[in-house]
């Protein structure tokens, strides 16, 4: 018995409402799921609002590269539904590079536009057909060369948003950009890069009644994204601080900002989110953070991290400003 005919009893099932043999079908379909069949599965367990085994479908297509690969380059995936391909290509942790995620986006439009209008498409017809869907896509993440050569050179993308990509993969701030340069989390490795040093001691810095600036500057020999940083707290717990942060270029341009925010915790060491924020290999990018609160730590750090081929470099301020109270960064290496 295959799926395709456990496919069409359960069409029959379902419409003289046998609510036995639906089950019978729904288990069926949840133990064959392949790379040539999830396609099919997810787009009917849609239908019937079968929510679980979607969800086993999404599972199954998102538990690595190798699966996510194959099945999007499946003849099964251009039958897909746009509310499935939307499903897909949005997910954080969909484990695919942009590139493959775009190509394979574009080769299902063009499957839909010859469907609907029996002829090879044109650009108008194709962005037409992806709808908002091309706004799943993160090329931002892409780099230059690769972004020009896979999109950059047809018409699907305006020249607007074309220069808006442009300018997100230089690492520019971009107001209401429409294009998401946030990192999946299935393509590549979220680690925190710590510097402080282990067997030195941990000295308390007065940082009550006043806003105390805590300055460090960085650079690393390849692309990453900042997702966070990793602060010194207080002996005195639970502490509660509150929290300034500005992310600033090598041009001085502020990147990220978060605003004045609440935190407390009971940690030597918290970490503090921030919006993503790419960085850019071999320029240096600064931390600026004002701090309220009770005493915190300060501790000696290393000024360089190694971490396989990504080399980091900290450069203390040498002024009257604390140093060494951000011991790490919380960053997203891309695979």
């Amino acid at each position: 018995m295959s799926s395709s005919t456990v496919i069409g009893t359960l069409y029959a099932a379902e419409k003289y409402n046998v609510t036995d043999l639906v089950e019978l079908c729904r288990d069926f379909l949840q133990l064959n799921i392949t790379e040539g069949t999830v396609c099919d599965i997810m787009e009917n367990a849609r239908i019937f609002n079968m929510t679980n085994l979607f969800a086993k479908c999404r599972e199954f297509i998102l538990q690595s590269e190798y699966f996510a690969k194959n099945i999007f380059e499946s003849s099964g995936f251009l039958r897909c539904s746009r509310d499935c391909m939307a499903s897909l290509i949005k997910d954080d942790k969909l484990p695919l590079q942009e590139e493959i995620i775009y190509q394979s986006l574009i080769r299902w439009a063009e499957h839909k536009c010859k469907e609907e209008h029996n002829c090879i498409p044109d650009p108008a017809q194709m962005r037409n057909c992806l709808g908002n869907l091309i706004f799943h896509v993160r090329f931002p993440l892409m780099s230059f060369e690769s972004f020009w050569k896979n999109a950059g050179e047809n018409n699907i993308l305006s020249a607007e948003e074309k220069s808006q990509i442009s300018r997100l993969i230089a690492g520019n701030v971009v107001k209401n950009a429409v294009f998401s340069n946030t990192p999946r989390r299935g393509e590549g490795i979220l680690i925190p890069i710590m510097r402080d040093v282990n067997d030195s001691n941990f000295v308390g810095v007065d940082c009550s009644g006043y806003s105390q600036i805590i300055y460090t500057e960085f650079e690393v020999n390849k692309p990453i994204f900042l997702l966070g940083l990793e602060l010194y707290g207080s002996a005195y717990v639970p502490y509660t601080y509150n929290i300034e942060v500005d992310i600033m270029s090598w041009t001085q341009t502020i990147l990220v900002h978060l605003p004045m925010s609440t935190i407390t915790k009971s940690t030597k060491i918290f970490e503090v989110d921030l919006d993503p924020c790419k960085i850019l290999p071999n320029k240096r990018y600064r931390v600026l953070i004002k701090m309220n609160g009770p005493c915190c730590h300060k501790r000696k750090c290393h000024d360089r991290v190694i971490h396989g081929d990504y080399i980091f470099q900290f450069y203390e301020s040498k002024g009257k400003v604390p140093r060494r109270q951000i011991p790490g960064l919380l960053c997203f290496l891309p695979g």
